[in-house]
């Protein structure tokens, strides 16, 4: 359901609440079933004065279906008066959800936002929704920034793996972290500007350390790789819990060389 500049997204078994005289909008894809009860103003001067997300527990479930078969209701029935009176009453005492979506006030974004809303199984990447927001994009993908993190639109930053920087997209955390506090900073007023990134990294993979650093796909003309493992079975004796693989490139002169070593076990 959509008012003014918000959106609920209502699950099944929740409902929302909209006081009389709210313009609203209630859109759904594909096949469902819903019920809307009526109440006559005076008997909800204790009800929420704007629109909310409620939690439905069972008894209320309950009275909505039994007024909707009732339908109409009016004061010659009066046990179906005293049905709504309680359902009234269950409403004001339902628990509310934070189903709610503010929508952006930017046109370029509300046009995103209401693609998206319209077909919430988009497959359009990260490239056509900033197209589509009027930003421009890096030669290789990402959404061009200047040092300052700064879009092409002046109002909009980009940080992270989603930013090009020189050309560059960073797909790193530390260079993320770097950027998001450039924008820290210049939202506070501030200069800040991306200082670049150390893009050495150390991962984990399958329990065994991993880590790049140099040039670590010996592009470099003349790089040097080093490799220093301990396989398995490479020193002829049982396998070792230090067992490591580390390799390096380095820009020298010489094309490759290879180094191996015992671990430490097999060196005591």
């Amino acid at each position: 359901m959509r008012a003014g500049g918000t959106l609920w997204i209502v699950p099944p078994a929740r409902a929302v609440w909209a006081p009389a005289g709210i313009e609203h909008e209630i859109r759904a894809l594909g096949d469902f079933a819903m019920r809307t009860l009526y109440f006559p103003v005076a008997m909800t001067t204790g009800l929420p004065g704007e629109c909310c997300a409620l939690e439905v527990p069972p008894l209320l479930r309950e009275l909505v279906l039994e007024l909707v078969e009732r339908c109409p209701v009016d004061d010659a029935d009066e046990p179906g008066m005293r049905l709504a009176e309680v359902a009234i009453d269950r409403i004001a005492e339902a628990r509310t959800l934070p189903l709610q979506l503010p929508l952006p006030h930017d046109p370029r974004a509300l046009r995103l936002a209401d693609m998206l809303r319209n077909d919430p199984s988009s497959q359009a990447d990260l490239a056509e929704l900033a197209r589509s927001a009027g930003l421009q994009l890096g030669a290789r993908g990402g959404i061009a920034v200047d040092p300052g993190c700064r879009t092409s639109d002046p109002d909009i930053y980009a940080i992270g793996e989603c930013a090009c920087l020189d050309g560059r997209v960073h797909g790193l955390v530390a260079p993320g972290y770097a950027m998001a506090e450039v924008v820290a900073d210049r939202l506070l007023g501030g200069s800040a500007t991306f200082p670049g990134a150390d893009t050495s990294t150390k991962l984990k993979l399958l329990g065994v350390d991993v880590a790049s650093f140099g040039d670590a796909h010996a592009r470099t003309e003349g790089a040097l790789e080093v490799v220093f493992k301990d396989a398995v079975a490479g020193w002829g004796g049982a396998p070792s819990k230090n067992s490591r693989r580390l390799a390096m490139s380095f820009a020298t002169g010489t094309r490759m060389a290879e180094s191996r070593l015992p671990s430490r076990s097999q060196l005591a």
